[in-house]
């Protein structure tokens, strides 16, 4: 069970991520990644693994970002906070950093 982690939302990367993505495997947008993610190529394919966006301490929700945005309508995407970002750091190996 990988941890994938995407700061920088750079379309090439995020395709390659969720190509080597198995189901058991997760997908975690911050920074710059979780800002941008309303702006992804719609041709993108929907992750096969859980998407997690984590929220900077203090900010306003992205999901109204994510229910508006026409590239990621098929996609679970959930928010996190730090500490559940921590968590996920923990239970999955090895992490990989796009």
């Amino acid at each position: 069970m990988s941890l994938h982690i995407l700061n920088k939302l750079q379309e090439k990367q995020l395709k390659q991520c969720i190509e080597n993505c198995s189901e058991r495997d997760v997908i975690v947008l911050i920074e710059a990644a979780a800002d941008k993610l309303r702006t992804i190529d719609s041709t993108l394919p929907v992750p096969s693994c859980s998407v997690f966006l984590l929220t900077k301490r203090g900010s306003k929700t992205n999901q109204d970002n994510l229910q508006s945005s026409d590239s990621t309508k098929d996609w679970d995407v959930t928010e996190i906070d730090q500490e559940e970002f921590v968590q996920l750091t923990t239970l999955h190996n090895p992490l990989v950093s796009w």
